[in-house]
């Protein structure tokens, strides 16, 4: 292991791709209000999964109601969208999202938007908090509104300015040496499976980069906002996004569903 290391950072990208939200919020091109449709329209007139019980014979029916109201940009900021991850529940929308292939490597950001936009939500929008797909519909957005793809926009508006040159959505051929890969597993001799950081992907949604990289991430964002004279939000900014946003009230999914 070296300081220069490269890792798979995983659900780290969704604070880079929140803030890139953010930067488009304070310039107006973004709107935090705004129901998701207005940038995506797929997403208009989703429809609710919801499990009834019937009193008399026992049995579970699955039935779709109305949203009571369409998800906002907020809600993917906070992931009270009522979007779920397949792979954490089992629920029908967690079934729904396996079927679906929703976290397949190779479709692009809007094939991953148009397979959402035909699986019911599993919550009520604003209703539920629960880890989800939130950050990948937004990075979806960033795309729509910027007019360029999503590791285009991150690299030139916030990994280029902030000096994280290792750091973007696979590992380029000259710093594969520092791909930084899990054990070997004693007893089968083999590594977990992992996806090849190494190939481009089709569908941006994680990435690469060192620690020393994120160091200079997080050093912007406790600076509120700023890297030395490179400042990418407003301190107000920064306070809205690390304030407590979650409306009185709000459930939590239960992640065994």
């Amino acid at each position: 292991m070296a300081t220069n290391s490269i890792f798979r950072i995983a659900s780290m990208t969704k604070p880079i791709v929140s803030v890139g939200a953010m930067m488009l919020i304070e310039e107006g091109k973004l709107d935090i209000s705004a129901p998701v449709f207005q940038y995506l329209p797929e997403f208009k007139d989703l429809k609710v999964s919801v499990e009834k019980r019937d009193t008399t014979t026992g049995n579970t029916e699955v039935v779709l109601e109305p949203a009571k109201r369409p998800m906002t940009v907020h809600d993917l900021l906070r992931h009270t969208a009522g979007l779920v991850y397949g792979v954490f529940g089992d629920g029908p929308v967690h079934k729904a999202y396996r079927e679906a292939k929703t976290g397949d490597r190779s479709q692009t950001n809007a094939e991953m938007i148009t397979k959402l936009s035909k699986i019911p939500l599993a919550h009520q929008p604003g209703e539920v908090w629960e880890y989800s797909m939130a950050t990948d519909v937004l990075g979806r957005i960033i795309e729509v509104v910027s007019g360029v793809a999503l590791d285009r926009f991150i690299e030139e508006r916030i990994t280029k300015p902030l000096g994280m040159g290792s750091t973007g959505f696979y590992v380029r051929e000259a710093d594969a040496g520092r791909l930084a890969e899990p054990q070997v597993d004693p007893a089968t001799k083999e590594r977990p499976p992992m996806f090849d950081a190494t190939k481009k992907p089709n569908w941006l949604s994680g990435g690469g980069g060192t620690a020393g990289d994120y160091l200079l991430f997080a050093n912007m964002v406790l600076n509120r906002g700023a890297l030395g004279d490179i400042r990418l939000l407003a301190p107000a900014t920064v306070k809205l996004m690390t304030a407590n946003a979650l409306p009185p009230g709000v459930d939590y999914a239960d992640r065994k569903r």
